[in-house]
């Protein structure tokens, strides 16, 4: 068989391609898996990792000399596609999980990604023989820019277990006694993976009669799984979303597409409704006949009620204003009315006041009569009388349009309150709407966090790790004063895994972030962990080589002291340290992480557990640095 792969050593100077290319292509075709039919058992996999992480597109992909073979796929229609270039073989260099952003960027010549179906983020985990050769990957794939975080990371090493116990049982097939075993260990991974999904699990009969359910979906739902097993889809899904599930559902089964996702409410055995994601993908067997349904149920609940409670706090905001504002219009109207009374009022009075110069001027002419005419002095006297009661009158008048005036202010200063009042309540509305802002300030806020921090060290993630080095690499542009930096592997973190459980693991990498933390020498510094096992360390101020190889030596000193208490007894961990210094002709801080790179690799190499400064860039540093690079924008 070697004959056959003399040209691997010729393809060993490729970019991409394994210096032991040769011995991987024998443990490929050693598994007989190569242009066979579809196996079920594959297909499972696929399906079920797909449902689990919420991606269109998900194969098992077997990476041969030319070529990359997918045994098993989900959402793509393609059988191969050319090697070079591609995500799984540069997986398959690094012999560990690759995760890509944003493929447009750093894989532009893949296939994959010019021309259908486009994917634009991927994540793929080495599948490895039993010789430990990587052969393939199971990798996921989406047609959206996406960060693929440790949860999914994890979620799909798992699924790669699965994938791997199969390779290993195509190369121990023709021993019969092994295949009843290795059949019941594959059904046992299968069911310890549907029970402990963090997601609700639900297979259904076409017609919608729940088959079996895991756990998480019966605490979803409250209801336990035999009580499942009586009720039907229908049942549990609100009315007014059943319609819209069904007419996806009809699309699925007329091959039109191979599942969906919806946002609905599904009903609790209390009566009340869950707000969820479901995401339906059909089972088929091997002549794609549908065999039942796959729905994967994923809580929605605390996200509906922030929405929820964003939206009553709106609409109470906006109801108070516009019963003020209505309010305030019935106070301008009466306002007017009063106005108008006021002026006819004071139209009263001039009239009066009319009178009473006209009654006055006849007074005049009276008297003037009564002197002119003594004769007429009866005649005078009588028009006397009569102008002194119209000038009675006149003064009645006059008493009445004051005493109307005097209403009119009172009204005045009655709806001059009134518009205190309205504008007291203006005030207050203007405060609900502050809080409300504050509140979605604070809301953004504790998202910017999360987006910067690892979730399991609470140290900043590679992200934020990025934006810093940009930063400083552009600072040492401007002050030519240096920086340095310290990469870190954690060493072993497999055997850990692997010996004392995942949950040791984690444990390992906190007490890590705790002692980066604590071992910095200032605010300025920051130490950051960049995924899986490797942190880095930027140091600022006055900073030199020897002074960075003191921080690295204090930490390094640091961890020797810590181990960690398991159930086994106490975990003695350590860690492999590669140094860089910056220097004043660097054109970015990815050529210090080059030479940070390779002194790490030099320490790896020597032994590990201990510390390497590194004034040259290694080779392999490319591809490290294609899945820290992150946008220049803000995110």
């Amino acid at each position: 068989m070697r004959a056959a792969f003399d040209s691997a050593d010729v393809a060993v100077q490729e970019e991409g391609v394994p210096a032991d290319e040769a011995e991987r292509l024998v443990s490929l075709h050693r598994l007989g898996l190569l242009d066979t039919a579809p196996s079920p058992a594959f297909d499972g996999v696929t399906r079920l990792a797909a449902a689990a992480l919420r991606v269109p597109m998900l194969v098992i992909s077997l990476v041969d000399q030319h070529r990359l073979w997918f045994k098993s796929r989900v959402g793509l229609t393609l059988r191969e596609t050319p090697r070079r270039g591609s995500f799984c073989a540069q997986a398959i260099l690094r012999r560990e999980p690759l995760a890509v952003r944003d493929a447009s960027i750093d894989f532009a010549d893949s296939p994959l990604v010019r021309a259908a179906p486009r994917v634009r983020a991927y994540l793929g985990i080495p599948l490895y023989a039993r010789d430990r050769q990587p052969v393939g990957t199971l990798c996921a794939m989406d047609t959206e820019v996406r960060d693929f975080g440790e949860v999914e990371v994890v979620v799909l090493s798992e699924f790669a277990k699965i994938a791997e116990e199969l390779l290993a049982s195509q190369e121990v097939a023709s021993k019969s006694d092994g295949v009843l075993q290795y059949a019941m260990e594959r059904e046992k991974l299968f069911r310890d993976t549907f029970e402990q999904a963090a997601v609700g699990i639900v297979h259904t009969s076409l017609h919608g009669v729940v088959l079996r359910t895991n756990q998480r979906a019966c605490s979803l739902l409250g209801y336990s799984a035999a009580e499942l097993r009586e009720l039907s889809f229908r049942h549990l899904t609100h009315p007014d979303d059943f319609s819209i599930n069904v007419k996806q559902f009809k699309r699925a089964l007329a091959g039109e597409i191979d599942s969906y996702r919806l946002e609905q409410r599904l009903r609790c055995k209390d009566q009340s409704y869950l707000w969820a994601a479901v995401s339906v993908t059909l089972k088929r067997t091997a002549s794609r006949q549908t065999d039942y349904s796959i729905v994967v149920i994923d809580d929605l609940s605390v996200q509906k009620q922030a929405e929820m409670d964003a939206l009553r706090l709106r609409d109470a905001a906006q109801d108070k204003l516009v019963q003020q504002s209505l309010k305030l219009k019935e106070t301008a109207e009466a306002s007017e009315t009063r106005g108008s009374r006021a002026v006819e009022a004071g139209e009263a009075l001039r009239e009066a006041q009319s009178n009473l110069r006209d009654t006055r001027a006849a007074l005049d002419d009276s008297q003037r009569a009564l002197s002119e005419s003594q004769n007429s002095l009866k005649e005078s006297q009588n028009s006397l009388q009569d102008t002194r009661q119209a000038l009675a009158k006149s003064e009645a008048a006059l008493l009445s349009t004051q005493d109307t005036l005097q209403a009119t202010q009172q009204a005045l200063q009655s709806t001059q309150e009134s518009l205190r009042s309205t504008q007291q309540a203006l005030l207050e509305t203007q405060a609900l709407q502050q809080e409300a802002q504050a509140a979605l300030q604070s809301t953004s806020a504790k998202l910017a966090t999360e987006t910067a921090t690892d979730a399991l060290t609470v140290l900043p993630n590679r992200r934020t790790f990025s934006r810093r080095s940009e930063q400083a690499a552009q600072a040492l542009r401007h002050s030519k004063k240096p920086y340095g930096l310290i990469l870190l592997d954690l060493d072993d973190l497999k055997r850990i895994n692997d010996e004392y459980g995942h949950d040791v693991g984690d444990e390992v990498l906190r007490t890590l972030g705790q002692i980066l933390t604590s071992q910095l020498r200032n605010s300025s510094d920051m130490a950051a962990r960049l995924g899986g096992d490797e942190f880095g360390i930027l140091c600022f101020g006055d900073i030199n080589e020897q002074t960075l190889h003191d921080v690295a030596e204090r930490i390094h000193t640091q961890i020797g002291k810590e181990p960690l208490a398991t159930p086994k007894g106490l975990l003695r961990f350590a860690g492999s340290f590669g140094l860089a210094l910056s220097m004043p002709d660097d054109p970015d801080w990815k050529t210090l992480y080059g030479r940070a790179d390779a002194a790490l690799r030099e320490a790896k190499a020597a032994g590990k557990d201990r510390i390497s400064f590194g004034r040259s860039q290694s080779k392999s540093a490319t591809a490290r640095l294609r899945a820290l690079s992150v946008p220049s924008a803000p995110v």
